[in-house]
């Protein structure tokens, strides 16, 4: 299973630079409103980044298409029963 991580594009001080995501004290991310994001993985033992959009939904996006194991992980995490209490996935009346 290939491992992709999202990493995001900020300007410091000293130029740009690529840092991982905050996570809180359960260890899930702390998604920022925006910004550009890269997804980063390894292919033969190289480093490989890839641009993952300006939204987190693009970057999960871009993640879940180049590493199709991780896909399940995050799906599992939103369960359809979670969906309906949020209101997302009930049919329009």
């Amino acid at each position: 299973m290939t491992r992709v991580n999202i990493l995001r594009r900020i300007k410091t001080s000293k130029g740009w630079a690529n840092v991982a995501l905050k996570r809180n004290t359960k260890k899930r991310i702390q998604w920022p409103s925006g910004g550009p994001f890269l997804i980063e993985w390894r292919e033969n033992g190289t480093r490989r980044r890839e641009a993952a959009g300006t939204t987190p939904a693009e970057a999960l996006e871009a993640q879940n298409k180049e590493a199709p194991g991780t896909r399940g992980a995050f799906e599992r995490s939103v369960s359809p029963r979670s969906r309906k209490r949020r209101g997302r996935g009930c049919p329009a009346a």
